[in-house]
């Protein structure tokens, strides 16, 4: 038995070996039949401070500029207060025909307002429309003290959502993003909470695509300018002294999604100019490609003492890529492993990587490779005449 095993490794350490030397795997060719745009993408920047540039589909970054850095979210914070009522209406513990009195806390409220009057009972639909559309800073706090009872109380879910979503480096004090030491986000944060509000709710997402709202007798526009323009249909404006101007910008053509957002701009003109550059460079430099289909067979690996001699690798899931356009013509694909993968094999089981480069770029893209079905071991005599048969046909 002794002498089996150690025969048994030094077969599969000097195999593994000459593998790994001669470097197994499948090389794939992915330049034909795709028919893409040659066109060469041209490197971007922005006079924003902080910025970031997403799709929305892959969750691929596209462009980043200081966008982990702390910022002053000014009225984009009222996203997260949307999607805290957009839940509660989602849920039916809140109505859209339902009325908060506005309080006189409500009611003095400084910088944008919706114009609400001291004890009225405006609707939940008409707050809504305030908070997003005219940017009410006194809509902001009916709707708090109506669902929580108290600013601070809503503020203390607004923290658990936001970190709930990811937004890990923010923090909110209050639903209206008025100034305060410790009322901060991040450009990335913002665009996490951006792809959340139209992947959650839908259907209330629509009310960001709104140009003007009236009420009581006084109608104001939106202060997203490039609302209609390139499918841009959101999603917030903000500014304040202490973090400028900024946009949380969302389009989409007939094939994808781009997410932007910008902070710490000088003006309207500014912030609607940034806002549109990384937009149409978001849109037109790059596009989504479906590479791979899940459980589709890119290879096969030799296996060791296994009831089977061979075992395909597959994907565990779709593969897609964002990529510039031009780069899909310049891909390799290799499904490269540490040949041979010993028995017991079970389906599933990470065994491989495809490796995704480019002569073009410097795409170093690995995904896991998974065995496409069980290969059980074979039995301790089967394994000893295999070891026996394998020194022999290839004279160890």
């Amino acid at each position: 038995r002794l002498m089996c095993s150690k025969l048994r490794l030094f077969l599969l350490a000097l195999y593994v070996s000459l593998a790994a030397a001669s470097g197994p795997g499948l090389v794939l060719g992915l330049g034909s039949g795709l028919g893409l745009s040659v066109a060469v993408a041209q490197p971007i920047n922005t006079a924003a401070p902080q910025a970031v540039v997403y799709d929305y589909e892959l969750w691929n970054v596209l462009f980043e500029k200081n966008a982990d850095t702390r910022m002053a979210p000014s009225s984009m914070t009222k996203i997260l207060t949307a999607y805290l009522v957009f839940e509660d209406l989602a849920s039916g513990s809140l109505e859209l025909s339902q009325r908060f009195r506005v309080s006189s806390n409500a009611y003095q409220r400084e910088g944008s307002t919706m114009w609400l009057g001291l004890d009225t009972y405006p609707t939940v639909d008409q707050l809504l429309n305030g908070l997003v559309v005219q940017s009410g800073n006194d809509a902001a706090v009916v709707l708090a003290e109506g669902i929580s009872g108290s600013v601070a109380a809503f503020a203390a879910r607004m923290n658990a959502t936001a970190e709930r979503l990811g937004m890990h480096n923010s923090n909110f004090v209050n639903p209206s993003g008025l100034p305060d030491e410790n009322h901060y986000s991040t450009a990335r944060d913002i665009a996490l909470l951006s792809a959340a509000i139209i992947r959650d709710f839908p259907d209330y997402y629509a009310i960001f695509s709104r140009r003007s709202y009236t009420y009581n007798g006084l109608t104001q526009n939106n202060r997203n300018l490039l609302l209609g323009r390139e499918g841009v249909d959101g999603i917030k404006t903000g500014r304040t002294q202490a973090g400028g101007f900024g946009l949380a910008l969302s389009a989409s053509d007939a094939e994808r999604r781009i997410i932007v957002v910008v902070n710490g701009l000088s003006g309207v003109e500014e912030r609607e100019r940034e806002g549109r550059r990384l937009l149409d460079w978001g849109l037109t430099t790059f596009s989504n490609h479906a590479l791979f289909a899940a459980n589709q067979v890119l290879g096969y690996a030799d296996v060791w003492l296994g009831e089977r001699a061979q075992v395909p690798l597959v994907l565990e899931h779709p593969f897609r890529l964002t990529l510039r356009r031009g780069l899909a013509d310049t891909l390799e694909a290799r499904v490269v492993y540490l040949s041979p993968i010993e028995a017991p094999i079970v389906q599933g089981q990470e065994i491989g990587q495809l490796l995704l480069t480019s002569n073009r770029s410097e795409l170093n893209e690995r995904v896991p490779l998974v065995a496409g079905h069980d290969v059980p071991r074979l039995s301790p005599m089967s394994a000893i005449l295999e070891s026996l048969r394998y020194r022999v046909v290839n004279r160890y």
